[in-house]
Parts: structure tokens; C-alpha cells; sequence
């Protein structure tokens, strides 16, 4: 039987969290979506904010960017971003929308090594620990075993 190790380290308490997820072959993109979601969650609870609410309606657009990312529809980065906040209107009253996005290929853990690499960088870190009440959050991966991430951030 195999099993993917999941390692999450958060700097600000330098804690690692180990989660093993049995698999069987490549784990589930909604295993990963859901493990990057709490690290996210934890992260901002541990620095005494909220949690952020996950909207499956913010995820299916954010996997809709992350798909086209992967099948090389777009380019990786923010293409397009005006036309999902424009999407977000439809259904929620925002006042802010902020994006995060990764790629990423030969980990072990890639929703783990593209928290770790958010973490690190001061502007995805300003998204995460932003004035922000609801995420979506949609991973793609694809023949080549790249991983697009994309997560957003809204405050209604």
C-alpha cells in the first residue's frame, strides 16, 4: 500500500504538520485542495483571525484558471483576473478580491510546496492574512504532472 506524506511546515510557529493520505496512484486534487485550504485556514487562526469561508462557487472559477493554465490556455499568472472578479459580481457583493496562484512539478507534496511557497512571499502572504472573509481555491494537474494552483481571496 502507498502512502503520500503531506508536510506543512508554518514558519510563524515553526510547526510542521505531517498528514498521510493512503493513495493509490497520484493524490486526489480534492484531497490537496482541501489540505491547502486549512493550511491557509490555520495559518490565519493562528494569527488570531477568522478562517476564511470556502464558496464552491468562488473554487469552480478558481479551477476553471487553474485548468486553462494547465492546458496551456492561458499563460501561468493572473490572465484574466478582471473576468473572474466580473464572475464573483454575479453572485456575491465584494468589496475586495485578491489571487494567489502556483505551479509546480516534481513534489512529493505540491499543494504543501506551494503553501510553503506563498508563506514566503510577502505578496501572496498579504493575500492570505488579508482583510478577507470567503476563498475558492481549484488545483489542476496535467499530462505532464504540473500542478496549477489557484486561491481567491474576497471580502464581502
Amino acid at each position: 500500500m502507498r502512502f503520500l506524506i503531506d508536510i506543512i511546515y508554518e514558519k510563524f510557529y515553526n510547526k510542521v504538520y505531517i498528514l498521510l493520505i493512503k493513495m493509490s496512484a497520484l493524490p486526489p486534487i480534492a484531497t490537496l485542495e482541501s489540505n491547502l485550504i486549512n493550511a491557509v485556514n490555520r495559518y490565519r487562526v493562528n494569527l488570531g483571525l477568522n478562517p476564511l469561508i470556502v464558496d464552491n462557487r468562488i473554487s469552480n472559477i478558481a479551477r476553471q484558471h487553474s485548468s486553462n493554465m494547465a492546458n496551456k490556455l492561458v499563460p501561468f499568472g493572473h490572465t484574466g483576473f478582471d473576468r473572474r472578479v466580473a464572475q464573483i459580481g454575479t453572485f456575491l457583493r465584494y468589496n475586495a478580491v485578491g489571487e494567489n496562484v502556483a505551479f509546480n512539478k516534481g513534489y512529493q507534496a505540491p499543494a504543501a510546496q506551494a503553501y510553503i511557497s506563498w508563506i514566503n512571499s510577502p505578496s501572496h502572504l498579504s493575500n492570505i492574512v488579508g482583510r478577507y472573509n470567503r476563498t475558492g481555491l481549484g488545483i489542476a494537474r496535467n499530462g505532464l504532472g504540473e500542478y496549477y494552483f489557484t486561491q481567491i481571496f474576497v471580502n464581502v
